[in-house]
């Protein structure tokens, strides 16, 4: 049986919270061949395979505005930080 997520050393780390913008690349799932920015909504607390998880959130363009709303499976290890490029003046 899968370990709980909330046992996990990083689980929720600063990388995953609700609000925060994290870059998936393949280091967090191999659907992530080009990589994608996501703002996180929820990290769910189901019962996965230790190391991994599932966030809820909205997918990003290159200047921060939401695309697609997305439910991702991703190794935890594998989440970075993401940058959202300033947006120019209008």
């Amino acid at each position: 049986m899968p370990a709980s997520n909330t046992s996990r050393p990083g689980y929720r780390s600063g990388l995953s919270h609700t609000g925060h913008v994290v870059r998936l690349s393949k280091a967090a799932s191999v659907q992530f061949s080009n990589p994608i920015l996501l703002r996180v909504i929820r990290v769910h607390d189901w019962q996965t395979y230790d190391g991994w998880c599932w966030l809820d959130g909205y997918q990003l363009s290159h200047c921060g505005d939401a695309v697609a709303r997305r439910s991702v499976f991703v190794q935890i290890a594998g989440l970075q930080p993401g940058l959202i490029s300033a947006r120019g003046s209008r």
